[in-house]
């Protein structure tokens, strides 16, 4: 199966550049219907028909309104341990049909009920979630060094969650001016919430998919504490929240620019469809992983988190140390006990050198001269 991204919605991703399994992403679907190849469904949607072999996927998703499911589909999914999400637009909560394993050779289950027990190793992962939140937005908001070890002696969640809180009350109040919409807030209801949202719901589903692949709890976070909704998801979104702000950010001030009212009903459907489209060509851009010292695409830096944390919570690694790009540097490399998934080939050398020329950051990925803290 070929990755590419159709006109109409449909994506397809591959996870390794040397396997043939893939990602499969499909909007409004109408049929699905057993094919005449053995292991494959021709599946016809709202733009067009897609005929799927199983046995080259390695999950599915479905979202917007969808049609009938046949069982023996759902069977032959079960068969090639395809998971399948079923997400619609405002539901907060996709239906999930996960595959049935006898058995967990790793047992991560217990392994993350026993670190989130341990008050220790917890408030290690919430620093360094906290930590590469607020990093990704470093240029726009001026964190102190005094800040940074303040973070860094906090032994408490509910201690850095109030430390997060009031640095995002200055990062939004920051965002919101440097798109032309000062004086709003991030819990206030508007065109750029709603896109940012819609953003934030896009990136809930990458990061669900990859939790549940990797037999970890979604419910059972670190950073957030609640067990009733998927607390873990949305721990792992932190790092990443940086691209969806960047979409809606330059599609704000792109639309403005084109006088569109984006107040109105139609200029904020458009926002939200268009930080959309954004924030895919984002995820598909080639970045560097300084931890792992590989070139891949940017969505490929959330399976990496959910890999990062399960080798830290299966005591593959000391520290919890999440991907991340940055420009390439020399020096002794970050010790890491995983690989991100689906590396390529370096950009043209032009690009590359630029790349260089940025500031050599430390091992956690903290910009030398800006705060940076070793804890």
């Amino acid at each position: 199966m070929d990755e590419f991204q159709h006109p109409d919605g449909v994506w397809t991703w591959k996870i390794d550049q040397r396997s043939m399994s893939s990602s499969l992403w499909l909007p409004y679907l109408q049929s699905v219907v057993k094919s005449k190849r053995k292991g494959c469904w021709s599946i016809s949607y709202n733009g067009g028909d897609f005929e799927a072999d199983l046995s080259k996927l390695d999950s599915i998703m479905l979202y917007g309104a969808s049609g009938g499911l046949p069982v023996e589909f759902l069977d032959e999914l079960n068969t090639h341990r395809v998971p399948l999400l079923i997400h619609r637009r405002n539901v907060d909560s996709p239906y999930i049909f996960f595959p049935f394993r006898t058995r967990d050779a790793k047992d991560m289950l217990t392994s993350q009920i026993r670190v989130r027990d341990n008050a220790t190793k917890r408030c290690h992962i919430a620093r360094t979630l906290v930590r590469a939140r607020f990093q990704s937005c470093c240029p726009d908001l001026a964190i102190t060094a005094g800040a940074w070890k303040e973070l860094a002696a906090l032994r408490s969640v509910k201690r850095i969650r109030l430390w997060e809180a009031h640095q995002a009350q200055k990062f939004w109040a920051t965002y919101f001016s440097s798109i032309s919409f000062p004086g709003i807030s991030r819990r206030e209801s508007g065109s750029v919430q709603a896109a940012l949202d819609a953003c934030s719901f896009f990136l809930f589903g990458i990061l669900l998919r990859w939790i549940l692949l990797h037999r970890l709890s979604p419910t059972h976070g670190f950073l957030h504490e609640p067990t009733d909704y998927p607390s873990l998801v949305y721990d792992l979104i932190e790092p990443y929240r940086y691209l969806m702000e960047t979409a809606v950010g330059e599609t704000v001030q792109s639309l403005v620019k084109q006088d569109i009212d984006l107040d109105s009903r139609e200029g904020s459907k458009r926002l939200t469809e268009s930080s959309l489209s954004r924030l895919k060509e984002i995820l598909d851009e080639t970045v560097h992983s300084l931890p792992t010292r590989q070139w891949v695409r940017r969505k490929n830096l959330m399976h990496g988190a959910v890999l990062a944390l399960r080798s830290y919570l299966l005591g593959d690694m000391r520290r919890l140390v999440l991907p991340a790009e940055r420009a390439p540097a020399g020096g002794r490399p970050v010790s890491v006990s995983y690989r991100l998934p689906g590396q390529r080939a370096k950009p043209p050398t032009v690009l590359a050198k630029a790349l260089n020329k940025e500031k050599a950051p430390c091992f956690d990925g903290h910009p030398r001269g800006r705060g940076c803290v070793r804890e």
